[in-house]
């Protein structure tokens, strides 16, 4: 597993404490029981060993950066406020209630002392992050009703041109926005023109090149 996970040295390290953590061995000649190594104990050497950084700032911001859980409240407050589309339906999508986010909280939070606290930590909220619970499409859009055996150029696809700009195609301005609602409004295709950037770093930028376009980051 280790061979495979981790081609080099320093990787090696990382994965190995990575499956110290979950108290799993890491001996060159040790083996792991298959029954031990459930979906729940990957997905733990998983968050270990592939640290997701702007997940743990966005944790930070909603503890306050000086517990290792948010509390339901906090997390109620995050799904309202921040995670929530603005331009939904408060009838037909009503607020998450105490009773739903402690449901969530018991369902993703693996440590049991934590859930029946309504704490949620770093992985659990994460594992929430990644969920169907934050799926980008409405499960019910997915359902297939139409002959999908035919090629694609078959098809009429809901697409989007030069998708980050709000306005004017050679004066206007680029936004990361505009692909958030063209994503929401059904587009299945969006364009990234992608130029390389004119600052000390030269990071990739997304632009209308050789316009009066502004430029957003490509990161």
């Amino acid at each position: 597993v280790m061979n495979t996970m981790s081609p080099t040295k320093d990787e090696k390290k990382q994965f190995e404490s990575a499956l110290q953590r979950v108290n799993l061995p890491t001996g060159k000649d040790d083996f792991i029981q298959p029954d031990w190594f459930s979906y729940e104990v990957f997905y733990h050497v998983y968050c270990n060993y592939v640290k997701r950084h702007d997940v743990e700032v966005v944790f930070s911001q909603l503890s306050g950066g000086k517990k290792p859980y948010i509390a339901l409240p906090q997390l109620r407050d995050f799904l309202n406020k921040t995670q929530r589309d603005p331009r939904l339906n408060e009838i037909l999508y009503p607020y998450y209630t105490d009773d739903q986010v402690r449901a969530l909280i018991r369902r993703y939070e693996s440590n049991v002392t934590m859930a029946d606290k309504g704490h949620m930590t770093v992985l659990g909220f994460q594992k929430f992050l990644q969920s169907d619970e934050n799926r980008l499409i409405d499960a019910m859009a997915l359902d297939l009703t139409h002959d999908m055996t035919q090629p694609l150029c078959h098809y009429f696809i809901n697409s989007s041109h030069n998708t980050y700009l709000t306005g004017h195609q050679l004066t206007g301005k680029s936004s990361v926005e505009i692909y958030r609602q063209a994503l929401l409004s059904g587009c299945r295709c969006v364009e990234l023109d992608c130029w390389d950037g004119t600052g000390g770093e030269q990071e990739p930028v997304i632009t209308h090149g050789y316009t009066m376009v502004t430029e957003i980051p490509f990161k």
